[in-house]
C-alpha cells in the first residue's frame, strides 16, 4: 500500500461499532455531490441518494442536514454476494454525511468489519479495493 494511501487512511478514525469517521468543514450537500463525483470518476455506480433531512421536512419534522449514497460495483459485488448472500444484507455501500454541532461528519463502514461480519474468506483484495475507493472518493471530495 503506498504512502499516500497511508497518509489519507490515518485522516480517518474508526469507531468501536466499525464505521470510519471523518470531519469536514464544508456544507452537506456540497460533501455529498463531491463523493458522488468522486465514486463516478472511479467507476462506481450510484444507485441512490436519499435526502433524509428533505424526507423529514414532508412528515413535518425538522433535522439536520443528512444524506445517504447508496453506490456499489455490481461486478465485484456480486461475487461477493455469490461467495455468501447474506453480505447482500450490507451492499451496496453507503456512505452517510451529516450535520452535528455545525460540522460536517462522514461516515462508512469499515469493509474488514463487513467481511468478517460475512465470514468472507480469500476476498482481502477485492475488500482491500474496496476500502481504497472509499477513503480516497471521500478524501478527495473534502481536500479544499
Amino acid at each position: 500500500m503506498s504512502h499516500q494511501l497511508e497518509s489519507i487512511k490515518s485522516a480517518f478514525t474508526l469507531t468501536s461499532n466499525g464505521m470510519y469517521k471523518i470531519s469536514s468543514s464544508l456544507a452537506v450537500n456540497l460533501v455529498a455531490d463531491r463523493i458522488e463525483q468522486e465514486l463516478l470518476a472511479q467507476d462506481m455506480v450510484i444507485f441512490n441518494r436519499i435526502d433524509h433531512a428533505k424526507g423529514a421536512l414532508k412528515i413535518g419534522l425538522v433535522m439536520s442536514p443528512t444524506e445517504l449514497i447508496i453506490f456499489g460495483n455490481p461486478k465485484m459485488g456480486s461475487l461477493l454476494m455469490r461467495d455468501n448472500p447474506t453480505i447482500a444484507i450490507d451492499l451496496p455501500q453507503k456512505i452517510l454525511i451529516t450535520e452535528e454541532e455545525s460540522k460536517t461528519y462522514i461516515y462508512f463502514n469499515d469493509p474488514q468489519f463487513i467481511a468478517k461480519r460475512h465470514a468472507l474468506m480469500g476476498e482481502e483484495k477485492a475488500i482491500t479495493h474496496i476500502h481504497q475507493v472509499l477513503v480516497t472518493s471521500i478524501y478527495n471530495a473534502i481536500a479544499q
